[in-house]
Formats: structure tokens, sequence, C-alpha cells
């Protein structure tokens, strides 16, 4: 089975740069390094699909999604808009949570980790937190046995650096929940734009660095690292799990398609 983990696409209305970059071409780039990929089975966006919460954002994405063909499923990101991506724009072909599906005897479930800040109900916080609804859903779902992967916006573990501020709060009860399943085999998520990879017993963590514009942990807080820009790919073979980080400097200029 071959899965693209997608996360931070930040697209803005119209096409309008951020931090001094287009993160539609960006996507856009993206989008056409996946149609020249063989036998992807799903892509798992882990949020942030939006910069600005407008509802151009949503179609576009819906759009160009559309084109690949390939189910695709997304939770949402702290810079998306709850209220339009959840209940206002109605996609005709990505799906959001709360949904879990079935594919090649892997169970896929999508997690909601954003959360309102107190202060002002149209923001989000930065950190996430998961309700104990969505730790319920999680363990009823891991009950039914089947290998499992879990997509989350914000970072269960620590990556390290100033990113460390960037995390899931009650990430200690996420994973304690998680780790009593020997069938739960992946956590993946975004939020840092960072690519990441961890094995802690039968679980393997990884985030994926950003398609609109990436980080750093070794460069000063919110420095763009230009070229580190991109997607993962998540191949299972036997139970194996690889994943390759995919880098769309690296396919554009140095022509290095020997993934697809």
């Amino acid at each position: 089975m071959r899965i693209i983990h997608m996360s931070d696409l930040h697209l803005t209305k119209d096409g309008c740069p951020i931090w001094e970059t287009n993160t539609m071409e960006h996507f856009n780039q993206s989008i056409d390094i996946i149609h020249g990929m063989q036998n992807i089975d799903v892509i798992l966006v882990t949020g942030d699909i939006s910069d600005d919460g407008s509802e151009w954002t949503y179609q576009y994405a819906d759009r160009l999604y559309s084109t690949l063909g390939i189910p695709t499923l997304c939770c949402p990101g702290n810079h998306d808009s709850q209220k339009m991506m959840l209940c206002e724009y109605k996609p005709s072909f990505y799906q959001v949570l709360p949904h879990s599906c079935i594919i090649e005897g892997w169970k896929f479930v999508m997690l909601n980790s954003v959360v309102f800040a107190e202060d002002n109900p149209d923001q989000n916080k930065s950190r996430g937190y998961l309700s104990d609804e969505s730790l319920r859903y999680v363990k009823r779902e891991l009950e039914e046995g089947l290998p499992t992967i879990i997509a989350l916006h914000h970072p269960p573990l620590e990556p390290g650096g100033w990113l460390n501020r960037r995390l899931l709060e009650n990430r200690d009860e996420f994973n304690q929940t998680i780790n009593s399943y020997p069938n739960a085999r992946l956590v993946i998520y975004g939020h840092i734009h960072y690519f990441t990879e961890v094995q802690q017993g039968h679980i393997k963590y990884s985030s994926s660095t950003s398609v609109g514009f990436a980080f750093d942990k070794d460069l000063p807080k919110f420095q763009i690292a230009d070229g580190l820009e991109g997607f993962s790919l998540i191949e299972i073979n036997n139970d194996i799990i690889d994943i390759t980080n995919v880098k769309l400097y690296n396919i554009f200029c140095n022509n290095q398609r020997s993934i697809l």
C-alpha cells in the first residue's frame, strides 16, 4: 500500500502570497508530482488546508484533489476555519472528519485536535487538544483490532528545538491510550512544518514537512527553510512501514524521480 501524507498547505484566497511565498504554486507542484506517481491508495491531509479560512481555498483544494481521483481524507488544523471546513463548505471530492475507513486491511482514523481560543470563538489556539469524546472514539476504532493509522494536526511528541512550543497539550494521555493497543501502528501529523520519523515501541510517529512553507528546528524561530517544502510517501509492505520525505525542490530542480 502507498499513502501520501500532506500537511499545512496554507492556501490563501486567490493565491495571494504569504511569508513572501506562493503557497498555491507549491500545492500545484505537489499535485503535479502525485499525478506522476504510481499506485497511490489514499491521500491523508493533516490540517491547515487554508491559511485564511476562506471558502475559495477549500474549493481550490477540492478541485485539484479531484483531478487525482485518489481517495483523500482531511482533518482540520489551527489555521483552518472549523465553521467553513466542517460545516459550511461541502466538498465534492475530499472527505473530512468524523471519518474512518478501511483500505487494504488497514484502518485510517482522522482526529480533530483543534480548539477555539477562549477570547475569540472565530480563532483557534496554536496548541492542540483532544477532547474526551475524541479519545473515546480512538479507543472504539482501535478495539476492532485492525492495524490502524491515526492522523491529527498537532504533534503528540516533542520534535526538538523551538518547535517544542507547538504541541498537543494532552499528548501523554493520547499516547498512553494508543500504546495499550498493539494494532496502533502509525501516527501522522503536521503543524510544525518539519519532517520527523520516530519509532516508539510498536508505534511509528511521523510529521510531514509543509507543502506551503517549511521550518527547521535548528533554524531561528519562524525562519522559512526554503527548499524543504514537500510531503511524505508512506509505503506499507508485509506490515513494514517505510516513510520517504519528498521535497518539491528536489523533484523539480534535480529531477529525482526514483520514488515515483
